[in-house]
């Protein structure tokens, strides 16, 4: 797995009983791709599960978990993940990633508004995007 890619489609929807962000290279025949889900509320179960967190997903179930991310910086051209000691474990021993963006402006605010309420009460998001 390549530590970055180039996104040119986003989804952002809300799930129901939970928020769900992707970035893929492509809308359908996806060969990369992330994807970030944060549950609307932590039950009990899930703060003694450690699921407490947002969940990272990148090209396959086996690269993924809950929380293991040190920063997630959303800038105007890309979106940069630093992963901490258990998340470089889940995601196969790459520490960062980078995902380009080559989508309409419109779909830029469609993932900030994602991102912002996925990562809401989660101190590791910053929008570096507000001042540009």
């Amino acid at each position: 797995m390549k530590p970055e890619f180039t996104a040119s489609h986003i989804h952002s929807e809300d799930m129901g009983d939970y928020l769900l962000v992707g970035l893929a290279d492509q809308q359908f025949d996806t060969r990369e791709y992330l994807t970030f889900q944060r549950a609307h509320e932590f039950d009990e179960q899930d703060v003694r599960l450690g699921m407490d967190a947002v969940h990272i997903e990148r090209n396959d179930q086996g690269f993924s978990g809950y929380g293991g991310m040190r920063s997630v910086v959303l800038f105007s051209d890309r979106l940069h993940i630093d992963f901490d000691a258990r998340g470089a474990a889940f995601m196969g021993g790459t520490t960062a990633t980078d995902v380009a963006f080559a989508f309409p402006r419109e779909s830029f605010e469609t993932l900030r508004s994602g991102l912002q309420r996925c990562f809401s009460g989660f101190s590791y998001f910053h929008d570096n995007t507000r001042n540009a």
